[in-house]
């Protein structure tokens, strides 16, 4: 039975399966000519074609020859068929899911205007959660999440319990209350082992992308800052995570103002040099609390990559630009040269509050200064000063300049601690899987140790940080939730005796 390599076709197409589903739907059903496979599905000849090539001996003629050949599914096939017809799912929205969006909503960390935060409504997330269930088949769907202050990941969980999901977003307290929210969603393992899993990571992605979500998801989903820069990154960056570019989607929420046609000709156009086309397109889809210049709305555009945009992804993100919101000093009008070095050190005013302490995990060196905001919220209270010590205890002492060189500015000076210690280690490892990196400070914690006596202690240590979701340890220690990184080294220490 050819039933395995129909699956495995289904599975690499998980983005794009639906017409072959429905191609299968209607021969369980009956005996079909190769016209009305076609007619059934919205498949082209060509790929009902490859799929009856790929059903083997499952799928015959029953009768007819030639152009009016009609096929069937074997006898003895039906009831395998059968049961991959009916794990198709097509879930429909609890209306009681807006309620509980509008309440996650409200617990949520505010949004971050530097960062172009603008809420969509919370009809707007479950509608795009809907609009997904009823695109894809969601059984198995990995879905990324390049940004999501609109808290669409979560409505997704509720809607489609078993979609994978990942969410990577340069705001440390959203990656942080999205774990929580989706950990409550549905816990590692689940209790009916039916969730799907959730995987959170930090990333700017005008610098770098995980690396364990490379080549990892069916779907992409963005609001990006709606400039011609900020809206290709975002796509750009999306496209790195999909596991087959010429086969996955992209899903895009984008609007402009209805006098501004040349802005939204200059964002298709830069988002059209990623060898990406728009496969659909629905207008104002998406709704907004707030966002008057666009009218409160967005498109919600359907994209596809071609198989020769892996290079101009490549490029794109290569060279990704430092300025790519429309507000604050990060905005491209800004002439922002955000972490520009002089004799201060790394100009990190204006920046994400979030890049102090990466530049701290990030970086190596003997001396480090930081030029910040006087009002940065790891240099606000000697409460934060003092857990940013403690964040970065073995790597670095940190000493705080508050109101230097003027009353608006901050110097962080940093001096690498000499005595090696397990945490320092594990700090100094951000290019190293989470895995590698706290078994190698385990051995330097517990002389004596061998290899399989630390991996045993590094898989309790990630069993018992399960709330952060999916393979924390296949994560890059730098691409870690700051609050998930802070447990980790928690279980280094208290190990260490």
């Amino acid at each position: 039975m050819a039933l395995a390599e129909v699956v495995s076709l289904l599975a690499r197409r998980t983005a794009s399966n639906r017409q072959h589903v429905a191609a299968l739907a209607r021969l369980w059903s009956g005996e079909a000519s190769l016209q009305e496979l076609v007619e059934a599905s919205a498949l082209s000849r060509r790929g009902v074609e490859e799929l009856i090539r790929t059903a083997g001996e499952d799928v015959v003629v029953s009768s007819g020859a030639g152009a009016s050949a009609r096929w069937a599914l074997v006898p003895s096939a039906r009831d395998e068929y059968a049961a991959v017809l009916g794990g198709t799912t097509r879930p429909q929205p609890d209306p009681e899911l807006v309620l509980s969006l509008r309440e996650a909503r409200a617990r949520c960390p505010k949004p971050n205007t530097d960062l172009d935060h603008v809420a969509a409504t919370a009809k707007t997330a479950v509608a795009r959660a809907a609009w997904i269930a009823r695109r894809f088949e969601t059984t198995g769907l990995r879905v990324l999440f390049v940004g999501d202050h609109d808290l669409t990941s979560l409505a997704l969980a509720r809607l489609c319990p078993q979609a994978e999901i990942a969410v990577v977003d340069v705001s440390e307290p959203l990656v942080e209350f999205l774990a929580a929210e989706l950990h409550a969603l549905r816990p590692v393992p689940s209790a009916d082992g039916l969730a799907a899993s959730f995987r959170v990571r930090h990333a700017d992605l005008r610098q770098r992308f995980p690396v364990d979500l490379e080549g990892w998801a069916d779907v992409f989903v963005a609001d990006p800052p709606y400039t011609p820069e900020g809206v290709a990154l975002f796509c750009a960056r999306g496209a790195q995570g999909l596991r087959d570019l010429a086969h996955g989607r992209g899903l895009l929420a984008y609007g402009y103002g209805e006098d501004q046609p040349a802005l939204g000709l200059a964002v298709q156009k830069a988002v059209l040099g990623l060898d990406c086309l728009v496969e659909e397109l629905i207008p104002d889809f998406n709704r907004y609390h707030g966002a008057q210049a666009i009218g409160g709305a967005s498109d919600w555009y359907v994209l596809r990559f071609a198989p020769s945009a892996a290079k101009r992804v490549g490029r794109a993100v290569s060279a990704a630009p430092r300025a790519i919101y429309t507000h604050g000093r990060q905005s491209v009008e800004s002439n922002a040269d955000g972490g520009a070095v002089d004799s201060r050190g790394v100009d990190l005013r204006g920046a994400d509050s979030s890049a102090l302490f990466r530049a701290l995990l990030w970086e190596d060196g003997e001396q480090l200064s930081f030029l910040v905001d006087n009002n940065h919220p790891d240099l606000r209270t000697a409460d934060s000063q003092a857990r940013l010590v403690a964040d970065v205890a073995g790597k670095w002492n940190v000493r705080f300049r508050k109101s230097v060189p003027d009353s608006a500015s901050a110097i962080v000076e940093a001096a690498a601690v000499v005595e090696p210690n397990a945490r320092g280690l594990a700090l100094s490892r951000p290019h190293g899987k989470v895995k590698n990196v706290l078994r190698e400070a385990r051995i330097l914690a517990k002389e004596g140790l061998t290899k399989n006596e630390a991996r045993a202690w590094v898989a309790e240590i990630l069993a018992a940080t399960q709330g952060w979701g999916a393979d924390l340890g296949e994560s890059l220690a730098g691409d870690v939730p700051r609050a998930a990184l802070r447990a980790l080294l928690q279980g280094v220490e208290e190990g260490a005796g």
